[in-house]
């Protein structure tokens, strides 16, 4: 933050005698924080999205870097005064390796709106099994990862009745073709590029996978496929296990584990009938859980007891 870029917010403040603040993704120790206070505001409310490189629970900060994260932890001035995080994941991150007070965080799971994904393509047969995956083409959502076991689902399990359609762009899209080709499996594995809307695509799909092998906070990619009722293969990856709630709606595997990946994966491609369970069960978790209308009211209702103010009209109509 620039000396004109601060002088400007603390105009601003003042200006319009603002008075509760709302970030995104913003660290819980900021000395800003302590100057937006200074210039008048007095509430300051942090929604934590933030993935990380781990996919496992946070390791607790020891020593003097712990003492001294407790410390600032609990200067009323320099963090907010409440913390939401999206996943269990995200929270225990906070309070075990920032050491932010416990009682500050919150967990509310991100929402999706069920109704979009109520497909209706469930009933569509196909030649061959098509399975789905998306997201951003870098080696941490574990894309290669999914290369590879695509490979031994024809070579090792001897499955060929069935093709991946991979819709993302990123760094290492050109990397993840040459692997395609290198392993010579172009048939099983269909770059489609990056899409502007998911949803049909999701839906045409037998089986959908998010390999993720990275400490993802709360991905969508995972609740558009419980909403639209898919078999999903998935990882113990961040805060995936949460939004999948239990081993009946959804198969989850080691991160980075091709061969458990390539196991489960021919075993749905030989089995409607599972492929059936599994997305009847996710739908159900997904109507249960996810409703993105559940959530917005959470979100409405923690932040206007935090900023201690009346309740809004969406609440009360």
């Amino acid at each position: 933050v620039t000396l004109p870029g601060l002088y400007r917010l603390g105009k601003a403040i003042r200006k319009y005698r603002i008075k509760y603040v709302y970030f995104t993704d913003q660290s819980v120790f900021r000395w800003l924080y302590l100057y937006m206070r200074l210039m008048g505001v007095d509430k300051i409310i942090v929604h934590s999205r933030v993935s990380v490189a781990d996919p496992d629970p946070a390791v607790p900060e020891k020593g003097i870097r712990k003492l001294l994260k407790s410390i600032i932890g609990k200067v009323p001035w320099a963090t907010p005064d409440r913390v939401y995080a999206v996943s269990d994941f995200v929270r225990n991150r906070l309070i075990e390796k920032n050491c932010f007070p416990a009682e500050k965080v919150i967990k509310i799971m991100n929402g999706i709106n069920i109704d979009k994904y109520a497909c209706s393509e469930n009933t569509i047969e196909n030649d061959n099994i098509v399975v789905y995956a998306g997201g951003r083409s870098t080696r941490q959502k574990g894309i290669g990862v999914l290369i590879s076991a695509v490979h031994l689902v024809v070579t090792k399990f001897g499955v060929t009745e069935f093709y991946v359609e991979y819709a993302g762009d990123g760094p290492d899209q050109a990397e993840f073709r040459q692997m395609v080709e290198d392993l010579e499996i172009q048939q099983y594995f269909r770059f489609l590029g990056q899409l502007a809307n998911t949803r049909d695509t999701v839906c045409k799909a037998d089986i959908v996978i998010v390999p993720s092998i990275w400490g993802d906070a709360c991905p969508s990619a995972v609740s558009e496929a419980l909403a639209a009722g898919k078999a999903l293969i998935t990882t113990r990856a961040g805060g995936i296990p949460e939004i999948v709630g239990d081993d009946r709606n959804a198969i989850i595997v080691p991160p980075a584990d091709e061969r458990a990946l390539a196991a489960v994966l021919a075993r749905l491609i030989r089995s409607k009938d599972e492929r059936l369970q599994f997305g009847m069960n996710a739908r159900a978790r997904a109507v249960k859980a996810l409703d993105e209308k559940i959530y917005y009211k959470q979100i409405l209702e923690q932040m206007f007891a935090d900023f201690g103010i009346c309740a809004s009209p969406v609440m009360s109509s």
